[in-house]
């Protein structure tokens, strides 16, 4: 979480980026970023702390795909994009911003941008 808070932090100075939307496993690092006081942080999915995905930890499937899709949709409405080389939803998204001829099914046009 170090890196991405990083990452995080040199985004929000380069890009003067002060709105920031997390999809995170990790059940501290939102309260972490809170402390950060110029930043506005934003999240749909709360991990449970005892996960190791976040699109998984829920036992009602259809809360677990609306989350997913939730999550998804916000990412693709972001300028910045920080991926977790692990995660096959960053490497979806990835493909898609990086596809111009590529939409993605919310039919959002992909301005993203990768911060790697």
């Amino acid at each position: 979480s170090s890196l991405f808070l990083k990452k995080i932090l040199e985004c929000s100075n380069k890009y003067n980026c002060k709105n920031i939307f997390i999809a995170t496993d990790d059940y501290n690092f939102y309260f972490e970023l809170l402390k950060y006081n110029k930043l506005k942080i934003y999240r749909n999915t709360k991990p449970n702390k005892d996960i190791k995905n976040i699109h998984y930890s829920k036992n009602n499937k259809k809360t677990q795909m609306f989350n997913l899709l939730c999550d998804l949709y916000y990412i693709f409405k972001s300028k910045y994009f920080i991926p977790s080389v692990n995660s096959g939803v960053s490497k979806y998204v990835i493909s898609c911003i990086q596809d111009e001829n590529y939409n993605n099914f919310f039919d959002v046009k992909n301005k993203n941008i990768i911060i790697k």
